[in-house]
């Protein structure tokens, strides 16, 4: 398991809170949205949300680094931009995608849904998280980063391996 899976893990199992009247909206219309595309049609749903969402492209951005040719579907990334409110929270949700890739489970809503259909992470589980992605001694030397650059554990490619 990656160290971005363990933080995954923290998120995804970590203290969640119900979502409020927006955030279940917002999962439903990415619901509604999606619902009966087949997955290239679901592709092209993406881009066209894709180009006006800054958090979907930090989200895409990222995941396309970290993750490489992992099949996703990608109603999973748009709910998540969503979700986000910075970019931290958008990085806190992908290591929740590691965490489950680390499971063998499939990136799709369905997926997801397994570990947030009771809720979703609250501000104490995030903030916990965050500060146990930081970097430290022994993390720079158990994980090899040479030259830390960021504090954000996270933002280091050897977090994901």
């Amino acid at each position: 398991m990656s160290f971005a899976s363990d933080i995954g893990r923290m998120v995804a199992r970590g203290p969640l809170r119900r979502m409020d009247e927006n955030e279940s909206r917002s999962l439903v219309m990415v619901t509604l949205l999606f619902a009966g595309l087949d997955l290239e049609q679901k592709r092209e749903m993406f881009l066209q949300v894709l180009g006006s969402s800054f958090t979907l492209k930090i989200l895409t951005t990222r995941y396309n680094y970290h993750f490489k040719d992992h099949p996703f579907e990608p109603d999973v990334l748009v709910w998540f931009s969503l979700l986000a409110d910075r970019p931290g929270t958008c990085i806190l949700l992908l290591a929740v995608l590691a965490y489950m890739v680390s499971e063998g489970k499939e990136l799709t809503m369905n997926n997801v849904m397994l570990y947030f259909g009771e809720g979703i992470p609250s501000e104490v589980n995030y903030s916990r998280a965050w500060d146990n992605q930081k970097l430290t001694e022994s993390r720079k030397a158990d994980l090899g980063i040479a030259n830390p650059g960021s504090d954000n554990v996270l933002d280091h490619e050897e977090a994901w391996a």
